[in-house]
């Protein structure tokens, strides 16, 4: 199943105009997308390319699964709006980061190598080289909440960095320095 995700991603991308970046491996629920060359959201659906700008919207009770190119598996939760924005290094490697501007997200993220793959959140930024983790920003109270399930995930803002660990959690808002 990811083979056929990444061969349609790789297809997307010889025959696209703006760079597909990753592709839609599940949708649950009216998913919206916004591509960066369009004002207007549009329903999402499985298997469409996502391509580097494009915002992404759900609401309650909506769920999204995504597929990069490099095998990072991402999935959005309800209630959630995020950005990515990514580049190709080489043929597998990406250069990705994504905008957390309110919800969580989940991710799998492959072993990045000369990659670079970071969450960003208007109080933090998770950098992360092959972990699994959850990213949550909570916009009323303006935190932002990590969980790292494996691995290890460098995550702060302007006042510090820590690294947290497998089974670590930690916390960052934009007045205080990052607790784990």
């Amino acid at each position: 199943m990811m083979i056929r995700f990444l061969l349609i991603i790789i297809i997307g991308f010889l025959y696209s105009d703006s760079p597909v970046v990753a592709a839609i491996s599940k949708v649950k629920g009216d998913v919206k997308i916004r591509p960066s060359t369009d004002r207007k959201y549009q329903s999402a659906y499985k298997g469409q390319m996502i391509k580097n700008g494009d915002w992404i919207k759900t609401d309650y009770g909506v769920f999204l699964g995504i597929i990069f190119l490099d095998g990072s598996n991402i999935k959005i939760h309800e209630n959630t709006e995020i950005e990515i924005k990514s580049s190709r290094i080489t043929a597998k490697e990406l250069k990705t980061k994504m905008f957390l501007a309110e919800g969580e997200t989940y991710g799998n993220i492959a072993e990045q190598g000369k990659g670079e793959f970071k969450i960003e959140t208007p109080t933090a930024v998770a950098s992360i080289k092959g972990t699994e983790l959850d990213v949550n920003f909570d916009f009323n109270e303006e935190v932002t909440t990590l969980t790292v399930v494996d691995g290890l995930v460098e995550f702060g803002n302007e006042l510090g960095t820590i690294v947290a660990g497998s089974m670590e959690a930690a916390q960052a808002t934009e007045t205080e320095s990052v607790e784990v």
